[in-house]
């Protein structure tokens, strides 16, 4: 496990690969993912979408300007320390999705500022689904701009441990996945890897990238819980 962990923090400080052509296109791993948890019999637990850049600090009472006009019913909270200052805007424009935005300040490194969008929900119903292309597509355009990243992760759970087993070697073949990373204990289960099928990637090495990584740990109450990323498992898992 500690392996797994060591790798998972090299590659998130490697630079990514471009995106897709738009950004819906950004949401079709979760479409896939949520169909093949579906097609099991198994419910969705829980999904998220992150848009991550880093932006120049003379910009960030613009962005925060946009914010405020974009959504007025947004609520900032600063938040500064020794070395930086977080700004952590709540948005209130749909019940059914759980958005935040952050801009953190470096004031150890003064060029340095990063602006990170979550949003997330528990189901990926047809309503949430045409809800977050719509958002997500007004975020991109208001709030970022042409560098930016989008992680995708989507969660599942089922009582039954071989069928989270078979659940990733479903996922891995519909994908038709290269496997670059294996990791295998007796509670837990990881997978990284390589999908012609989607666009987003980051570098693992000088001639191969990687897109897809699954999680399957098994807890104290039986329960096993998957973890689905692109390109990489950016929450615990």
């Amino acid at each position: 496990m500690r392996k797994w962990l060591f790798v998972i923090g090299m590659f998130i400080y490697l630079p990514m690969v471009s995106l897709a052509s738009t950004h819906t296109d950004a949401l079709q791993p979760v479409r896939d993912l949520v169909s093949v948890i579906e097609e099991e019999a198994l419910d969705v637990k829980g999904w998220d979408v992150t848009v991550k850049e880093s932006v120049s600090p003379q910009h960030v009472q613009d962005l925060l300007s946009n914010i405020e006009s974009t959504d007025p019913s947004s609520q900032i909270e600063v938040e500064e320390t020794t070395i930086s200052k977080k700004y952590a805007i709540t948005h209130h424009k749909h019940t059914h999705l759980h958005e935040q935005t952050i801009i953190i300040v470096s004031k150890q490194h003064p060029t340095f500022a990063e602006l990170i969008y979550n949003v997330s929900g528990e189901r990926f119903e047809d309503r949430t689904q045409a809800s977050l292309e719509a958002r997500l597509e007004e975020v991109m355009n208001v709030y970022f701009a042409e560098n930016a990243t989008i992680f995708t992760c989507v969660k599942t759970e089922t009582s039954d441990k071989i069928k989270g087993v078979l659940l990733l070697e479903k996922i891995r073949t519909n994908l038709n996945m290269k496997t670059i990373e294996k990791v295998d204990e007796a509670d837990f289960q990881s997978i990284s890897g390589y999908t012609n099928r989607w666009d987003s990637s980051i570098p693992v090495s000088e001639d191969q990238n990687m897109n897809v990584q699954m999680a399957l740990r098994t807890g104290l109450g039986a329960e096993t819980t998957i973890t689905i990323g692109t390109p990489i498992i950016t929450n615990e898992y």
